[in-house]
């Protein structure tokens, strides 16, 4: 068997789009208090202006909602990082432990591809997406305590600003030939975890599969317990097309860490 090189793909692990309300609330009555409008009724206690620093945002996740349109949404984010990240953080805690070489199996061969959103202040997106992920920003922040790895040797950065890899294919071709850097593409394999589930995850499979290093499905895995999308039924249906499309799908962490770690398969690699 052959020892695979493997690409764990991080989906949009940022602030904009996973945060919790400890991380994302400073950021908003800062904007709030900015803002030259009135807040709207229902969506926090008090009006722009001085002293709304201080004010409780009774509504939180309505706010999140209307300013942070790409956020998977409270439900998601206790699903992903728990009810409490402080004490445990599921999400969080497994990219730290495949960085930390604590997952027996990975070691060297292990890349961790940022696919994030890294947006300039004036974008084609945001009248319909809303602002969310302006580079340098806080919302474009990662989650929890893995900022630190953004410049990580083992980081690697797709900047595609798109939900679609495919609409920048040399940014994309780029980003994986240095990461495989000359390994062959049946000698790889895949990871993904991250949101949404049915549109970002769904097109970096499909693009994994279909354009160069055109991996089979048995090479791409998806692990469903650290991946989300705002509705649930979204997440689930999407799960399901991945199944009927072969790719590998985990409901269980450890089992998605032990395909991750496991050898490359001889029948993977056959001609």
């Amino acid at each position: 068997m052959t020892q695979a090189v493997r690409l764990q793909f991080l989906v949009c692990p940022q602030r904009d789009f996973i945060g919790t309300r400890a991380e994302l609330e400073p950021s908003l009555i800062k904007e709030l208090a900015q803002s030259p409008q009135p807040v709207a009724a229902g969506g926090a206690n008090g009006h722009a202006g001085a002293g709304l620093d201080r004010v409780e945002l009774e509504n939180f996740w309505d706010v999140v909602a209307d300013k942070r349109k790409l956020h998977v949404g409270r439900e998601a984010v206790h699903k992903l990082r728990g009810k409490d990240p402080a004490k445990h953080d599921p999400f969080v805690s497994c990219v730290k432990r495949l960085y930390a070489g604590e997952i027996p199996g990975l070691g060297e061969n292990l890349r961790v591809v940022l696919d994030e959103d890294w947006h300039p202040r004036a974008c084609s997106e945001f009248p319909i997406f809303g602002v969310h992920c302006v580079k340098g920003s806080e919302g474009a922040m990662l989650v929890g305590e893995l900022q630190q790895y953004r410049w990580h040797d083992k980081t690697h950065q797709l900047r595609a600003n798109s939900i679609n890899p495919a609409a920048n294919p040399v940014e994309y071709h780029k980003l994986l030939e240095e990461a495989l850097d000359g390994e062959k593409p049946e000698h790889v394999k895949a990871g993904i975890m991250g949101v949404w589930t049915h549109i970002k995850v769904e097109y970096l499979a499909v693009a994994l599969n279909t354009m160069w290093p055109f991996l089979k499905t048995s090479q791409i895995g998806i692990c469903a317990p650290l991946c989300a999308s705002p509705y649930s039924a979204d997440h689930e249906y999407a799960l399901e097309k991945f199944k009927k499309l072969k790719f590998e799908v985990f409901d269980n962490l450890d089992a998605y860490l032990e395909w991750f770690a496991d050898d490359v398969r001889e029948e993977t690699i056959a001609p």
